[in-house]
């Protein structure tokens, strides 16, 4: 059969094959909730209704830190997991254009000797010799599915910007915390030393007893345990976010104190249906389940014919030197190879449709997931913000209650060590509210990574300032 009597039969196969073999990809209904379940009076939650918005907005500028943007925007830039995924994102093009370029035919360029019959004895001859040989309903499969790898591996690039933001954010929270709580438990262990002196001369004075002067020296020794523990874990926090930012072990200042970070900074929601357009694992997951369907598609081809088509354009001559004065020769070849038994695609087909299962019920789990983390972190969101509060309060009422005992003692009518318990009272309420704040914080950057919040924005900046 000649080639030009074979390609008629190309569209044909093509058309034939989609219609028989191809399943076209149907989105899973997963009957995603319209709402959340919990409300907070917080959260807006229609603040957000485009994904692109909230994939873009940089939410950790409304702290208005200028140490917590530029970490995050040198974690950005530098973190290694982040230029890993890049790299994946690089292969997966590369991968693409090795299939794409499959329509290509391969030339390469012959030069030898041959007595053979079929070459009519020509002896020497330098020739070129196109080949062709394509599977077409393969061949649109393995492109279809390539694509849809490589937006899996643009969205695991989103994912590891995500989890990097809420890694800095959440680490630097975290230091910035632990250096306040190191500031007010060594004014803690002041106030402590203090009153342990003081009750150690009313024991001389016999207004104390031994056991009230013993608990008084045991809380010092465990005051001082805890600035020992405190400093380690700052080293450590320090060093995770240098780690983040892909820079050496060391010290990092922060220009901004704790107290002065505003956690009644408001987080906008958004509707479920947002949030899972806007996720960056959710569509991935759903780009691998797509190129799990056209795997299929490309297991079924391996029972369709495929086209091989050559040629063989030379020079020839009986000997070397004839080159010069060469004598012409082409050699067209067109077949049609059909698979007439093939079981080893049966088992291709199998494991196919095994791989989309598996990919069917991981997007499934991915979207369940979701939905439950963010329930999870608006239920969290009101908790902490509603236990800051109370702590905040708390805290009013104990200071107002020390000021009215050193009024009291400055009148004769309390003791110095009332004053002290006062304060210890107060100093230890403050400690627990800059846990409690630091809680809230967490929360929220738990709730914009769970959202989805920041990993499309630009970075400007090119290293940490050391």
């Amino acid at each position: 059969m000649q080639k030009n009597n074979l390609l008629w039969l190309i569209p044909a196969i093509t058309l034939a094959s989609c219609s028989i073999f191809s399943q076209p990809y149907t989105k899973p209904d997963l009957g995603v909730p319209s709402t959340w379940n919990k409300s907070d009076e917080d959260l807006n939650m229609t603040a957000i209704n485009q994904a692109e918005s909230l994939a873009e907005l940089k939410w950790w500028k409304q702290f208005d830190d200028p140490s917590l943007n530029q970490i995050i925007e040198s974690a950005l830039l530098n973190n290694n997991d982040i230029k890993i995924a890049m790299a994946n994102l690089a292969n997966a093009q590369g991968q693409l254009k090795q299939v794409q370029f499959g329509w290509i035919p391969n030339i390469p360029v012959v030069l030898g000797f041959s007595q053979m019959w079929a070459f009519n004895n020509p002896g020497y001859f330098l020739g070129l010799f196109p080949s062709y040989t394509l599977n077409i309903f393969s061949q649109i499969k393995a492109q279809e599915q390539a694509k849809h790898q490589l937006e899996v591996s643009k969205y695991a690039t989103d994912s590891a910007r995500l989890t990097i933001i809420g890694q800095a954010a959440s680490s630097y929270f975290t230091l910035a915390s632990q250096k306040r709580q190191l500031q007010l438990t060594q004014e803690l262990l002041k106030i402590y030393k203090e009153r342990e002196i003081a009750y150690r001369k009313q024991f001389e004075l016999g207004l104390a007893d031994a056991k009230t002067v013993s608990n008084a020296a045991s809380d010092v020794m465990q005051t001082e345990a805890q600035l020992s523990t405190l400093e380690n874990n700052i080293s450590v926090s320090q060093n995770a976010l240098r780690y983040l930012t892909n820079q050496n072990p060391g010290k990092l200042d922060l220009l901004t104190s704790f107290d002065k970070l505003n956690a009644n900074s408001i987080a906008p929601g958004s509707l479920p249906a947002t949030v899972l357009a806007n996720r960056p694992d959710v569509r991935a997951a759903e780009e691998q389940l797509k190129a799990s369907n056209a795997g299929v598609g490309l297991a079924y081809s391996n029972l369709l014919p495929s086209i091989q088509l050559d040629d063989f354009v030379a020079a020839t001559s009986p000997t070397a030197s004839g080159i010069g004065n060469p004598m012409g020769m082409n050699m067209g070849e067109a077949y049609l190879n059909v698979p007439l038994l093939n079981p080893k695609a049966y088992g291709q087909i199998d494991s196919s449709k095994a791989q989309y299962s598996k990919d069917y019920y991981t997007y499934e789990q991915t979207v369940r997931k979701a939905l439950r983390d963010v329930e999870n972190d608006l239920s969290a969101h009101r908790l902490y913000a509603k236990r800051y509060d109370d702590f905040a309060h708390a805290n009013l009422s104990l200071a107002q209650g020390c000021n009215n005992e050193i009024v009291q003692f400055q009148n004769g009518l309390s003791n110095y060590t009332a004053v002290l318990e006062c304060q210890l009272g107060l100093q230890q309420a403050q400690i627990a509210l800059t846990q409690s704040k630091l809680d809230k914080l967490l929360a929220i950057v738990v709730l914009y990574q769970d959202l989805g919040g920041g990993y499309a924005v630009t970075t400007t900046i090119n290293q940490l300032t050391k």
